[in-house]
This record gives structure tokens, C-alpha cells and sequence, in this order.
């Protein structure tokens, strides 16, 4: 009886042991495979394009914008190293490039005494996705993602309004442009942001305890 309680004591600490290095960070592990599988899971649909946040500056409302072209999304920078800080905690940063991506806000200005779209031309966006694991929280979290570069954000901007009013009209494309040009990487941001954030869910380095 003795030996059999020995026997199940030991192989309790082996299997516990076992676990311990399964769900140990590995500096410079290659996670690009991981990556792949998180790119493919983003599950951009330009049938449902990402919906740009509304924003009101000064006389310029930006009432409804879209981002179209996201299913081109993929890895721009390979391979993709695991960064350990220690032995439980560790971080990935994606690197990716979305090809022929456009922006489109239709605009009010003022108390709507014109209106119109400003958009961009099929365009070239970069973004930096940082992922962190650790033995505390067990699944990946994003820190942070971030619009690097755009290669265009020279907005083109369709003016309507009052025939009465169409000089002011079209004096207002050139700060409808601006206004849109300022704030789309940010806005662009928050968009994705919330659309990656909740597929941000396998294991990095940590598995599911299993042996």
C-alpha cells in the first residue's frame, strides 16, 4: 500500500512538472504559424465593412464612415518571435499590411447647409497588433493595436447643398478634408480595435493543462 501511495505521490509531481513546461514562455519561439491562424480568424467581410465612430468638430460633423477592404488583411513582417519578460509572462507584436483599403464619411457642415462625401482612393494601411499572455490571465489580451502608416489620406470631398449657399459650400471641402485627414488613423484605430479585440482568444505559449 505504501508503495502505491509513493507511486501515485510521484507520478502527481510528474504530471504537475509536465504541465509547468508546457505552459513555460520561450524566448524567440516562433509563433508565426499562431499568427496565420489569428489573421485568419480577424473575419473581415467587405459585404460588412468596419464602421468608422461619428464625430462632430467645430461645423464639421462626420455623421456615418466606412472602411472598406479589410478582407485583404495579412502579415506584413515574418518570422513572428515570442518576447518573454519572464518564464510566465511573454508578448507577439502582429505586423500587417491591408492592401487597397478605402475611407468614406458622409459629412454635414453646419446647421446642414451642405453636405456631401469625402472618401480616399484604394490605398495601403500598416498596422502593429501587440498581444500579451500570462500565467494569470491564461488567454492572450491585446495591449494595443495601432495604425502606423497610411499611404493616402488625401480625401477627395463631394459638395451638395443650397444653391443660394454653394460658394460657402465649397469652401468647406478644403476643412472637411482636413478634419477627416486628422483624425482617420485614429478613428480607424477605434474601429478595428473593436472589431479584433474579441477573436483575440488561442493560447499563445499556455495550453489547456493538457498532457
Amino acid at each position: 500500500m505504501k508503495y502505491i501511495i509513493i507511486s501515485a505521490v510521484v507520478l502527481t509531481t510528474i504530471i504537475i512538472s509536465a504541465t509547468i513546461v508546457l505552459g513555460k514562455c520561450i524566448n524567440g519561439k516562433d509563433q508565426t504559424d499562431w499568427a496565420k491562424q489569428m489573421v485568419g480568424k480577424m473575419g473581415f467581410d467587405d459585404t460588412k465593412p468596419v464602421r468608422l465612430p461619428r464625430r462632430l468638430l467645430g461645423d464639421v460633423y462626420l455623421k456615418r464612415g466606412f472602411i472598406h477592404g479589410m478582407e485583404s488583411v495579412k502579415l506584413s513582417q515574418e518570422p513572428v518571435l515570442l518576447i518573454c519578460h519572464n518564464e510566465s509572462i511573454g508578448a507577439i507584436q502582429l505586423k500587417l499590411v491591408v492592401e487597397n483599403v478605402t475611407f468614406n464619411y458622409d459629412w454635414v457642415y453646419g446647421d446642414d447647409e451642405s453636405w456631401g462625401i469625402a472618401k480616399t482612393p484604394p490605398q495601403r494601411m500598416y498596422i502593429d497588433i501587440d498581444i500579451e499572455q500570462s500565467d494569470e490571465s491564461k488567454k492572450p489580451v491585446m495591449l494595443g493595436m495601432y495604425i502606423t502608416k497610411i499611404t493616402n489620406t488625401k480625401f477627395s470631398v463631394e459638395v451638395n447643398g443650397s444653391k443660394d449657399r454653394m460658394s460657402d459650400a465649397f469652401d468647406h471641402r478644403y476643412q472637411v478634408a482636413l478634419v477627416t485627414r486628422t483624425f482617420i488613423a485614429r478613428d480607424a484605430g477605434l474601429a478595428i480595435t473593436m472589431e479584433v479585440s474579441p477573436k483575440v482568444t488561442d493560447f499563445l505559449f499556455y495550453n489547456k493543462l493538457e498532457i
